[in-house]
């Protein structure tokens, strides 16, 4: 035997073969940047450097999009709110999420500045198999004007994208 085929004469697949790779890693993406992303507006706003394609191999699988970046708020309300933007479609996948919220109440200090290392990460449906983008917003949620963002202090940020066997 030179080759397995299907009755029909087409590769098998590990289906076809009776191997069940249900909840199997078919593909992992990563995407490295050190884009710096601060805002003072409401409006949301492309994480630079958070651009990344992907092509599904199956239709039916789930993407794990994890993004790990330092949040960064700065005076008394500050926060910063994130969602997953398919750039093809411009569309938001899954809901937007806080990053990371600073509440002061009284006597709050001016010049107050913090960071914090996190996680993003949603999960989702393939949309098929066709090539997409995928992109990170952000925008400062409380309305107050004061700065957030990613990165404003530099270093590497990972985006791992995965697909796994639905």
């Amino acid at each position: 035997v030179d080759q397995i085929q299907t009755a029909a004469g087409a590769a098998p697949t590990a289906s076809d073969l009776g191997i069940n790779t249900t909840g199997t890693v078919l593909q992992t993406v990563t995407h490295l940047t050190d884009d710096q992303t601060l805002t003072t507006s409401t409006t949301w706003a492309d994480v630079g450097g958070s651009s990344v394609s992907f092509t599904p191999k199956f239709a039916n699988s789930k993407i794990i999009f994890s993004y790990t970046p330092t949040y960064y708020v700065e005076q008394g309300w500050a926060s910063v709110k994130m969602r997953l933007m398919d750039g093809t479609t411009n569309l938001m996948i899954g809901n937007d999420v806080f990053g990371f919220r600073k509440d002061m109440q009284a006597n709050r200090t001016q010049y107050l500045y913090e960071y914090l290392s996190g996680r993003f990460e949603v999960v989702f449906n393939s949309w098929g198999t066709s090539a997409h983008t995928l992109k990170v917003q952000i925008q400062e949620s409380n309305g107050q004007g004061q700065r957030s963002g990613v990165n404003s202090q530099g270093g590497d940020q990972h985006i791992v994208i995965q697909e796994i066997a639905g």
